[in-house]
């Protein structure tokens, strides 16, 4: 029987709104694009969730990425839990934005294998701030 294929959890934003802060969240950006393009591309992920406080452009995404904009209080736990029930994700690979710039597809080939038998649970106590 064949495994499901993950979704691509992916979180961007919190940057503030100096010249160089706009800069780093520019380069930010296009790097979780690249690494989000890169893990698409590789037919082994169902899609992504791009999850964004909305602060910042998004540059062009490629097909299959879903954008969830979510400018209130934010708590990594919660927000990865509220982000895998609303969109109803039976298995997820998280990655922060920017974390893995220009991701080459065999690495993000192999970087998903490695998790491959490992499930992703919401954490089961959030408290929102």
């Amino acid at each position: 029987m064949a495994r499901p294929r993950p979704a691509l959890v992916v979180f961007l934003g919190g940057l503030g709104g100096s010249p160089v802060e706009k800069m780093v969240a520019g380069a930010r950006a296009a790097a979780a694009r690249d690494s989000v393009q890169a893990a698409l591309a590789g037919g082994r992920f169902t899609g992504a969730v791009l999850v964004t406080d909305g602060s910042m452009h998004l540059p062009d995404l490629p097909a299959g990425v879903t954008v969830d904009v979510d400018p209130g209080p934010f708590h990594f736990g919660c927000r990865l839990a509220e982000t895998v029930r609303k969109h109803d994700l039976g298995h997820v690979v998280y990655l922060g934005g920017g974390s893995l710039p220009r991701a080459q597809r065999r690495g993000i080939t192999a970087w998903r294998a490695l998790f491959a038998r490992r499930r992703a649970s919401p954490p089961g106590n959030c408290h929102a701030p």
